[in-house]
């Protein structure tokens, strides 16, 4: 339901012209050893960089849709960091973006040791 109504965010917002898209995407955490789930611990951001747009989502949303992105295919970067901004995980992952939709990347997990 984010999805869809995001959609239409993106297709009334003003800057999301007729060749952009967006991504959305959920994340979940992982112990790195023993992969058991961990929580988001407060403050704790999660960073998206798609060709020079930076997004930035509060960990415990567990979910997000990016600002609007131009079309085409992209190297995504994820980023947890902790509330003074330093890198726990990251990720990479290669990213189509059709104009005039959300697009749904699926989940993203960070692994950190703790």
């Amino acid at each position: 339901m984010v999805v869809a109504l995001s959609g239409l965010l993106c297709a009334a917002a003003s800057g999301c012209g007729p060749s952009d898209g967006q991504i959305a995407f959920r994340w979940s955490i992982a112990q790195a050893v023993t992969g058991a789930p961990l929580n988001c611990l407060p403050g704790e951001i999660v960073d998206l960089q798609v060709d020079g747009v930076v997004n930035d989502f509060d960990c415990a949303a567990m979910a997000a849709v990016s600002d609007p992105l131009p079309a085409g295919t992209w190297t995504a970067d994820f980023t947890l960091a902790d509330a003074s901004g330093t890198p726990e995980s990251a990720v990479s992952i290669l990213v189509t973006v059709i104009e005039g939709t959300v697009n749904d990347v699926g989940d993203i997990v960070f692994t950190v040791t703790m």
